[in-house]
């Protein structure tokens, strides 16, 4: 693309900066300034920036990115002023510690930084500090697991009851297989697999059913869309 120096120096002098002209010819800083110093283009000066303060927002937690944004300077011109006034930087991993997420580990309740990395994969729902604290959590979970099964839970189980009890007909709309059919239990009790809590469903009269009872989705329906009655 062929830059119009006449029209670069007019932006220029209409207020423009020379970051913001080059991001609208997609070209970089250097080659708008090439082109304003060509045609003896008089500059700019900086404002005036209050050193002290720049250097307490910078020790107050505040990144040379945030602090040129507030001052409309480039992130370098701060690190010069800290230099200048001898303010040591902070490392990247420090300056990215901020942005961080902790949480609380349910097992021995320490507080653990989600991700040990800035570009670390672990997930940010981690409840454990550690992979010994998740192994207690887990054990405790499939006991907790254990203790709550009751006979009757397993779906073969009670697919095969209703099966014995009642024909493979949906009791709302008629259908009959190849359309799947599910077992329903009345009393959301799995359980209880006696003939009078078992109705034979078939998916789509189980989903409208769940979705009536429990104000769910339904198949990418809103629970707010209405739906057909069931017949």
């Amino acid at each position: 693309m062929k830059l119009n120096g006449e029209e670069i120096q007019n932006l220029y002098l209409s207020g423009l900066s020379t970051v913001t002209i080059a991001q609208n010819y997609g070209v970089s800083k250097v080659a708008i300034l090439y082109h304003l110093h060509k045609l003896k283009t008089p500059m700019r000066h900086p404002p005036t920036i209050p050193e002290p303060i720049i250097c307490e927002l910078y020790i107050s937690g505040k990144s040379t990115v945030e602090i040129g944004r507030e001052w409309n300077v480039s992130a370098q011109c701060i690190k010069i002023i800290l230099e200048r006034n001898g303010i040591s930087r902070r490392s990247k991993k420090e300056a990215l510690e901020k942005y961080s997420k902790h949480s609380i580990c349910v097992v021995c309740g320490k507080d653990f930084r989600v991700r040990s990395g800035w570009k670390d994969g672990g997930s940010l729902s981690r409840k454990t500090c550690s992979e010994n604290c998740l192994h207690l959590l887990l054990h405790d979970i499939q006991i907790n697991h254990n203790s709550n099964i009751k006979k009757g839970d397993s779906q073969g189980r009670y697919q095969r009851i209703r099966r014995e009890l009642k024909p493979d007909v949906c009791e709302l709309c008629g259908a009959v297989p190849p359309v799947r059919m599910d077992s329903h239990h009345k009393d959301r009790n799995k359980s209880n697999n006696t003939k009078e809590n078992l109705m034979v469903l078939c998916v789509h009269c189980h989903a409208h059913l769940h979705y009536l009872e429990d104000d769910r989705g339904l198949r990418g329906r809103k629970p707010n869309q209405p739906l057909p009655l069931l017949p």
